[in-house]
């Protein structure tokens, strides 16, 4: 789920019971543009995971999911 509260854009990701090999994460953008992404701040442990960015003084910003299989 994403929330965005007291001027910080987050992601909430739980990667369930059993989940082996998977490599979870965010970036931010500020325009969308291939070039523009940036990996996002994670807080958590284990398979909880607590991405965030502060918007700061920013006009808009965005964060997308990243997710890396292992194989």
């Amino acid at each position: 789920s994403s929330d965005l509260e007291a001027g910080w854009l987050s992601l909430f990701v739980d990667e369930g019971p059993g989940v082996v090999g998977v490599t979870v994460g965010a970036e931010t953008s500020e325009t969308l543009e291939v070039e523009d992404w940036t990996p996002a701040t994670e807080y958590g442990d284990g398979p909880y995971h607590y991405l965030s960015e502060q918007i700061g003084l920013r006009d808009r910003l965005f964060i997308r999911l990243t997710i890396d299989v292992m194989e």
